[in-house]
């Protein structure tokens, strides 16, 4: 999605080279597990203690098993940016904390704004970030270098993980677009003709030209 919300990218050559990157490092280069092979790779961290697998893209929440296997099993884990084609970037994604406004809400309002104000606060939840399964959401924990050492200070975060992670996400952070673009449906169309693509049956240009583009101007779901 364009930054404004106004066009879908899908077909433009850049994000087809990038659909038909991921499907090759299957098909061709054999160096990242198929549909059919997923299944028998066992948990992230036994895969990567018993080097079925040497890399796992993941999210924050992997760090709470794999720094513990760290400490107690003598993991030698590292972690470091994914390959970029023209520029470095990255996305956040995590789950939105609402109010409903509600007659319910509005009665009582001081108790509710102190429940939210409170889940909010990095300090009450201090335990899981630190712990590796969480990351903070105010961006003062990212620059302060004493915030910082509160929670990174801690062995489940690797010593890359400033620059690899918090540094990183400061200057290459593109806000997901699933928070604010309302035609979600339109994945409906997507994801199951990249099934095509991720089982080995078809060419990501082949695919999206001819298969999710005309779906989706037939449902009013692509942008002009």
């Amino acid at each position: 999605m364009s930054d404004d919300v106004s066009a879908f990218g899908i077909g433009s050559p850049e994000s087809i080279e990038a659909l038909q990157a991921i499907a090759d490092l299957m098909y061709v280069h054999q160096v990242m597990p198929k549909p059919s092979q997923m299944s028998t790779i066992p948990s992230e961290d036994t895969a990567l203690l018993t080097k079925r697998i040497a890399m796992s893209i993941s999210g924050q929440w992997s760090l709470q098993v794999l720094g513990k296997a760290m400490t107690d099993k003598k993991l030698n884990l590292g972690i470091g940016v994914l390959p970029k084609f023209k520029t470095p970037v990255t996305t956040n994604f995590g789950e939105p904390v609402i109010v409903f406004d509600t007659e319910r809400t509005k009665k009582y309002k001081a108790q509710v704004e102190e429940v939210y104000t409170y889940i909010m606060n990095p300090e009450n939840s201090i335990d899981l970030i630190a712990g590796g399964l969480w990351m903070p959401n105010e961006e003062q924990w990212y620059t302060d270098a004493e915030r910082i050492k509160r929670w990174m200070d801690n062995p489940v975060h690797p010593d890359e993980y400033k620059t690899a992670v918090i540094d990183y996400g400061l200057n290459h952070t593109k806000q997901n677009h699933s928070y604010y673009w309302e035609d979600m449906e339109a994945f409906m169309v997507i994801n199951p003709e990249l099934d095509q693509l991720w089982l080995g049956k078809k060419r990501a240009e082949d695919i999206v030209k001819n298969a999710i583009i005309p779906k989706l101007k037939k449902d009013k779901y692509l942008y002009e």
